[in-house]
């Protein structure tokens, strides 16, 4: 192998396009100085050689303007030192998919990390690991981001969003596809003063609290998805919402929160986990909020009083409350706390001391910001070295918060590089982030200076001294840390070319070249023989003859194609050497066998092998090294076999060998076995024989095969009976040899028989006849009776005919016909009386009319001429109406309780299974109603007066009482049952009203018949009296009288009280006073219901 090296540089000046920062040239180390050339920007060095850059790399960043001078800022630089003053410190934060946003108090957004689907909103779709300013974007008022979408509103009320559809127009365009890499306005929508985006839908608010989306249907209204904002009407008064994507909630303004969409977790916050809800419910449990944050599957609301209270999901720990068990209803986890924000699996809570609180996952991704990376902490924990905190954020990639002076600080899981500094490594503690796209940092106070890459380089004068310790000169160049200069000391390119060196006509072989430079990226070019130039690191050779050629590999600089190095191989090409084949295998073969030939060769790389037999391709059990040839006739046969390397057909080599075929010799056989035998013996042949391979032994005798080692064989027919045995080599069918046997049969005996059966049966009897014999061999048995045959031992035969009965059987071996024995016997058959029984002819007769009135009786005998037959009869009567009587008895009665027409059915049954019905008819008419036609009613007094008795007795009409009988009398009194079941009653009523007395009879058939009779019974009025009397002294006496009255009815008695010890009875009573006087006379007046009334007055008697 041939190898070089060349190095080329052009002889002329290089030509190529301006770099934004600082080019550097460099020139090969060998090469003089004094024809060197160096890049635009750059000059040689004279004293060095080398080519350096015209200016140091520090720069100054001033009003977002760069400024770089030779060694400090210039005066143009000092003179406006006002550096990025606090307009662009951080006003509030958001994050998405690995993105996230800042809004800043110049009301500019910005934005880093992923931008597949503009995101970023800078009109590009590259991720960025700086802050870059959305476009055209100027006096928002607040941002919010979804998955892969954000929306800002403006100070003048509109809504603008960028970013992705999400398929469910998230960007209020009326359309659900594609994304749009720059804002937009969402029309129709004005006087918006809050916007939250989520996965699947957007929400607004407006000062006047009303609310309005678009997006899916988790809306709110139990609305489908719309394209374009519509009010959810049935939210009023809201003062913050928070859109997590499958569950929203928001905050009224009397401080209630009301969530709907997934409840698969309990987001719903109603005690129960599922029962999704497309309108808002009430969360119940919280007063006083002022803000809910949703994210995923958990939900956090903060109270006035500063409390903080989670729900939902809690895999992680991150609704704080030190469990991972899932919570269905809020539950407080965190105090003294002015602002919440949820992710996925952690929260975060902004403290009134401004410090930061999280929990929940961490893990690798550090987002509790604590330093370590412990899967998860179910309890609030304070983020490390962070205080001054005015504002938190951990809705997207990690979590961001702003300090007091507006810089932003982020920590935890850095997709993208969307924390904003630099770089896609995950942050353990919380880092200040730049703001820019070329890392400058925000100074600290207003009117301060700054160096790109470290806040402090910061100075009131605004002099620049800082290098970022991460710059890296261009083409590998050094940087001199005295001048701040980038140097080169030299071009180096290196070429190695791999390959083989040597190759056979006809192959193909790969060529690759490598290299690389300290001057830029470089390219590959590969010329292999009779071809062009190849562009790339691979090239493939492929020579078809003997010759000897040059591959030459080639790496060149990419921004200077003139400056290259080279490496060439001289390759070898010869002719592919033919290889040594030897054949193996037998020349003589048995037909039927399998012969193998194999064959062997020195050919070190892959050979094709083809096997022929007779001129034909064998493909069945044909391999590269070996064939299985199956010769299955006699003959000669060519078997050959070709081979030759697979890339090189050309030099195949052929060998051959002749095979003669021939059978296999037949086996010598004799036969041996018994030669003598008598018809139905059994015997065993067997054969010798000379082989010494296994054989196949075919038997036939009397035309019958058998195939076996043996032969098992029992002969039936009388005579000569030849055995024949044909044997052959299993694998050698047709190598055939045969032998006869001849074998004496003699006839079979005549078998005894021995007869079984009854002697003597009744007509129309069955019986049973067996016999019993000693034939060695299965034997046909044949009945005859009569003429009637039967087969088989026992046999069962009915004998219809009265007399002697011959039984006839024949008996032989079922293979020897000829060998039969035959016999009989006689059975008696005797007339059986019960074979000419007769039914008798049965009648009914009744005692009844054949019609009457329910309940009705009636009597029936059953008649039959018995001809002196004793046999038992069963009589069974279906009455009609449901009635069944089974009886021996020859009489029955019955009732029919109810009226009908009825088919009573006699069924007369004997005990050989004979049946005879009879019917007859009846006709009842129904029963005359029970009728209570009067009550016969005996007061005991006749103004009905309390307390009133009386003796009640019924008139009672109808009913059949010859035969149905009244049972039951249920006296009632306004419906309460009374009395103790008596046809007449006696009721006696101590409270004056009108009384429903009823009776109620039953009959002894169920009949019942009512009545009823009002009663009155009346209060009492008590009679009035006045006493009067006239004195007559001449006549000594003094006459009384009774001026009573009474109103409702009598006085029955008069008790007076004469006052001098008399006691009188009567309406006028007289008396004599013996002496004179005032006597206190005293008048009782009882009226006829025992009423009474008592007066009394004093009477002035006058005696001489």
């Amino acid at each position: 192998m041939i190898k070089g090296q060349k190095l080329t540089l052009p002889s002329v000046a290089l030509i190529c396009a301006t770099v934004l920062l600082l080019s550097v040239i460099v020139i090969p180390a060998q090469a003089s100085t004094q024809n060197a050339t160096c890049l635009p920007g750059y000059s040689l060095n004279q004293s060095t050689g080398k080519c350096q850059a015209d200016a140091p790399v520090f720069s100054c960043s001033i009003n977002q303007q760069s400024y770089t001078s030779q060694s400090a800022c210039d005066s143009n630089c000092i003179q406006t030192a006002a550096c990025l003053d606090r307009n662009h410190s951080n006003k509030a934060l958001t994050g998405g998919q690995g993105f996230r946003c800042s809004l800043h108090k110049d009301k500019t957004v910005w934005c880093q990390g992923r931008n597949e689907v503009g995101q970023l909103g800078n009109g590009a779709q590259d991720d960025s690991l700086y802050p870059v300013q959305v476009s055209g974007l100027t006096d928002v008022s607040q941002v919010d981001a979804g998955y892969a979408t954000v929306c800002a509103v403006k100070t003048d009320g509109t809504v603008w969003c960028w970013g992705s559809n999400n398929g469910y127009g998230l960007l209020g365009q009326g359309d659900t596809e594609g994304y749009i890499l720059t804002p937009v306005q969402v029309p129709g929508l004005t006087g918006v003063a809050k916007i939250s985006v989520g996965s699947y839908s957007v929400h607004a608010i407006k000062p006047d609290g009303t609310v309005w989306a678009w997006g899916n249907s988790r809306l709110g209204d139990d609305l489908p998805s719309t394209l374009s904002p519509v009010q959810i009407t049935t939210l009023t008064n809201i003062s913050s919402i928070s859109n997590g994507g499958g569950t929203v909630c928001a905050v009224k303004s009397d401080g209630t929160v009301s969530c709907w969409g997934d409840n698969s977790y309990g987001q719903l916050g109603q005690g129960n986990a599922g029962g999704n809800s497309s309108v808002p419910v009430l969360v119940p449990g919280l007063t006083g909020a002022l803000s809910v944050s949703t994210h995923y599957l958990h939900v956090c609301a903060l109270q006035s009083d500063g409390k903080v209270f989670c729900w939902g999901r809690n895999d992680y720990g991150q609704n704080g409350n030190n469990t991972t068990d899932d919570l269905y209803s809020p539950t407080e986890v965190f105090q003294s706390a002015s602002q919440i924000s949820t992710d996925n699996s952690n929260t975060c809570a902004l403290k009134s001391d401004g410090t930061v609180w999280c929990w929940g996952a961490n893990g690798s991704l550090y987002d509790l910001g604590i330093g370590s990376s412990v899967t998860q902490w179910p309890e609030p924990l304070q983020v490390s070295n962070l205080t001054g905190i005015t504002y938190v954020d951990s809705s997207g990639p990690g979590s961001c918060a702003i300090k007091s002076d507006g810089t932003s600080w982020c920590w935890g899981y850095n997709a993208a590089g969307a924390l904003g500094n630099g770089n896609t490594d995950n942050q353990p503690y919380a880092v200040q982030t730049p703001q820019y796209a070329d890392g400058s940092h925000i100074c600290p106070h207003e009117g301060w200076g700054a160096c790109s890459g470290d806040p402090s380089s910061c100075s009131l004068t605004g002099v620049c001294n800082y290098v970022p310790e991460s710059y890296t000169c261009p083409n590998g160049g050094v940087l001199n840390p005295v001048t701040n200069v980038c140097e080169l000391d030299s071009i180096s390119i290196s070429a190695t070319l791999a390959g083989p060196e040597s190759l056979y006509a006809g192959e193909s072989a790969t060529y690759t070249v490598a290299g690389a430079s300290n001057f830029g990226e470089v390219g590959f070019q590969i010329t292999v023989p009779d071809s062009s130039p190849v562009s790339g690191d691979t090239a493939t050779y492929s020579p078809q003859s003997g010759a000897q050629g040059q591959v030459v590999g080639k790496v060149y600089l990419v921004d200077y194609p003139d400056i290259y190095a080279t490496e060439t191989m001289n390759v070898t090409v010869t002719a592919y050497p033919t290889p040594t084949v030897t054949l193996t295998g037998p020349v003589t073969a048995i037909a039927g066998d399998t012969a193998q030939f194999t064959i062997t060769h020195d050919e070190t790389n892959s050979v094709t092998v083809e096997w022929k037999l007779d001129g034909a391709i064998i493909e069945e059990g044909a391999t590269e090294s070996s064939a299985d040839i199956l010769f299955d006739a006699t003959g000669t046969y060519h078997v050959s076999v070709t081979v030759y390397p697979t890339a090189h057909p050309e030099v195949s080599v052929t060998k051959s060998k002749t095979v003669a075929v021939t059978e296999y010799p037949a086996p010598v056989i004799s036969i041996t076995g018994p030669r003598v035998l008598a018809a139905g013996d059994a015997a065993q042949y067997a054969i010798t024989h000379n082989a010494t391979v296994p054989i196949t032994i075919e038997w036939e005798v009397n035309e019958e095969q058998y195939q076996g080692d043996t032969l098992n064989v029992t002969f039936t027919t009388p005579g000569i009976n030849v055995v024949t045995a044909t044997a052959y080599p299993v694998d050698y069918p047709n190598s055939k040899r045969t032998a006869t046997y001849k074998v004496t049969v003699s006839k079979y005996p005549v078998p005894m028989v021995s007869m079984y059966g009854p002697r003597t049966l009744k007509e129309q009897d069955t019986g049973e006849f067996s016999i019993t014999h000693d034939s060695k061999l299965p034997v046909a048995i044949e009945w005859d009776v009569n003429g009637v045959q039967y087969e088989g031992s026992p046999v069962s035969i009915k004998f219809d005919k009265v007399g002697y009965q011959r039984v006839n059987v024949a008996v032989y071996p079922v293979d020897f016909p000829d060998s039969k024995r035959t016999g009989a016997m006689a059975v008696k058959v005797t007339s059986d009386p019960d074979l000419h029984y007769v039914m008798p002819v049965f009648t009914i007769k009744s005692s009844h009319k054949p019609t009457g009135t329910a309940p009705y009786k009636v009597a029936y005998r059953v008649y039959a001429k018995l001809a002196g037959l004793v046999e038992p009869f069963t009589y069974t009567w279906d009455m009609g109406d449901g009635t069944v009587l089974t009886t021996q008895a020859r009489s029955i009665n019955h009732v029919y309780a109810a009226g009908g027409a009825y088919i009573p059915t006699l069924t007369v049954s004997d005990t050989k299974g004979n049946n005879q019905s009879i019917t007859d008819s009846v006709t009842v008419a129904n029963e005359p109603a029970i009728v209570i036609d009067s009550f016969k009613v005996g007061p005991s007094n006749r103004a009905y007066k309390v307390p009133l008795t009386v003796r009640l007795l019924p008139k009672i009409t109808g009913g059949n009482t010859r035969y149905d009988k009244f049972t039951a009398y249920q006296w009632s009194v306004n419906g309460t049952p009374i009395g103790d079941n008596k046809r007449n009653a006696v009721i006696t009523f101590n409270e004056p009203g009108t009384y429903e007395v009823g009776l109620t009879v039953t009959s002894q058939y169920g009949y019942t018949g009512t009545g009823s009779v009002t009663v009155t019974a009346v209060e009492n009025q008590l009679p009035t009296c006045e006493i009067t009397y006239e004195d007559q002294p001449q006549f000594k006496r003094t006459k009384f009288d009774a001026a009573c009255a009474d109103p409702d009815g009598r006085i029955s008695k008069y008790i007076w009280d004469m006052g001098n010890g008399l006691i009188l009875k009567a309406r006028k009573p007289i008396i004599r006073y013996e002496t004179g006087g005032t006597y206190s006379v005293t008048l009782t007046a009882i009226d006829d219901t025992g009423g009474q009334v008592t007066v009394s007055q004093d009477v002035v008697v006058e005696r001489n």
